[in-house]
């Protein structure tokens, strides 16, 4: 599938949506992966002592965040930049099978086999 194509529906939202109301896509926006701002943002994200029921504190230093959902994945351009952050894989077709494995891990290899040369982790 050409690259092209998945941008223009990532971008119309035909694939990612954003989990939190683009709190994490605002938040990394503009903001290189080799960036510290990056770097604290998604190690606040993934820190479990940092959530309540997978979602953000109600205290929070970010009131923006606050009661959002933690989940989802981060989808970054060869560049390094951020297109969608927090964001659900949707509608993606299943080429393989992987049994005994959940959800998240078969949406990870579905987005990687669509995206030639992407890496999921």
């Amino acid at each position: 599938v050409p690259s092209r194509w998945f941008s223009k529906t990532v971008r119309a939202g035909r694939i990612l949506r954003t989990c939190d109301n683009n709190y994490m896509t605002d938040r990394v926006k503009n903001v290189k992966l080799q960036s510290m701002v990056f770097k604290i943002a998604f190690e606040q994200f993934t820190n479990h002592d940092l959530d309540t029921n997978d979602k953000w504190p109600q205290d929070f230093e970010d009131e923006k965040a606050r009661g959002k959902p933690k989940d989802g994945g981060f989808f970054v351009t060869r560049s390094g930049k951020p297109i969608k952050a927090a964001a659900k894989i949707l509608g993606l077709p299943s080429r393989f099978k992987w049994p005994n494995v959940g959800t998240k891990h078969e949406a990870a290899l579905a987005c990687a086999a669509e995206l030639p040369g992407s890496v999921a982790f």
